[in-house]
């Protein structure tokens, strides 16, 4: 019997070309651009500065302070808890809340609830900015101290009589002198000092104008404030326990000007609960 003939169907062409090119492995898939993942922000700018924006922040610190912090960066830091108490007749109550801890986040900023906000703070700044404050009067001493071998000054006829007319009141910041106006004792904390003789002069001509406020004085004692709050602060990456937390807290409603350190810069971020429930979508 006599079957007819089978004709076979074509290959395709793309499996015509695999034989004699290539092994067919699949359709080849196209290459599918993935959509942007967005990273969502709040568009909220958060208060740092007490009544101020963002623009008002000071500058990142200079070489000079961050030379100075890293003096101040020993062990001997004074816990909140060691502070002085101050009277009730001497605290000086701001519009700062009552703070509740809740924690203390890198060992550097403490997390506290105060009515409807949650502060951020920055340990190290605040308990500096409230030893500046608090402390700076104890911190001064304009102790006295005699020299070995007296130093003879160069002074106009002017400056010598402005310093015989006011021996009593140099002698309050620590300065005494011999018949031959040669200075014979400085105060302690210009001991040893280039400053010494222009800080001398520089008060002369303050008392030679009449001024009952000392601008020189004030100004060196702030320096040496600002030096020494700086130092026996609690330092950033210090575990703080609850008490000491609470005590920096209640400090904070005590000072002039809890809102920045002495560098100028910010002591507190806060962010209101209603600022968070907008930010997580919760005003429906």
């Amino acid at each position: 019997m006599d079957y007819p003939e089978q004709t076979q169907a074509p290959l395709p062409v793309w499996a015509e070309s695999a034989q004699t090119r290539i092994t067919y492995a699949g359709p080849i898939e196209k290459v599918i651009k993935k959509p942007e993942i967005k990273v969502s922000e709040s568009p909220l700018t958060q208060e740092t500065l007490h009544n101020l924006g963002i623009e008002k922040i000071a500058p990142a610190l200079s070489s000079a302070e961050r030379d100075l912090h890293r003096w101040c960066s020993g062990d001997e830091s004074v816990s909140p808890l060691d502070e002085p108490t101050p009277s009730p007749l001497e605290i000086e109550v701001t519009d700062v809340p009552e703070m509740v801890p809740l924690a203390q986040y890198a060992d550097s900023y403490i997390l506290a609830q105060g009515a409807d906000e949650l502060f951020i703070i920055d340990q190290h700044a605040l308990h500096e900015r409230v030893r500046y404050e608090r402390l700076r009067d104890d911190m001064i001493s304009w102790a006295s101290q005699k020299l070995v071998s007296a130093i003879p000054l160069a002074l106009s006829s002017a400056k010598s009589e402005i310093l015989h007319g006011h021996k009593s009141r140099l002698s309050e910041i620590g300065f005494d002198f011999d018949a031959d106006l040669n200075l014979i004792a400085v105060p302690q904390l210009l001991l040893g000092s280039e400053k010494l003789e222009g800080f001398l002069s520089d008060v002369l001509s303050e008392l030679e104008s009449g001024a009952l406020h000392l601008d020189t004085v004030e100004s060196l004692a702030d320096e040496v404030a600002f030096m020494k709050s700086c130092r026996g602060a609690v330092k950033a990456n210090q575990k703080l326990s609850l008490p000491e937390m609470r005590r920096l807290l209640a400090d904070m409603q005590t000072i002039e000007n809890p809102w920045a350190c002495v560098h100028g810069r910010p002591t507190v971020l806060r962010m209101t609960l209603n600022r968070l429930d907008g930010h997580f979508g919760r005003h429906g």
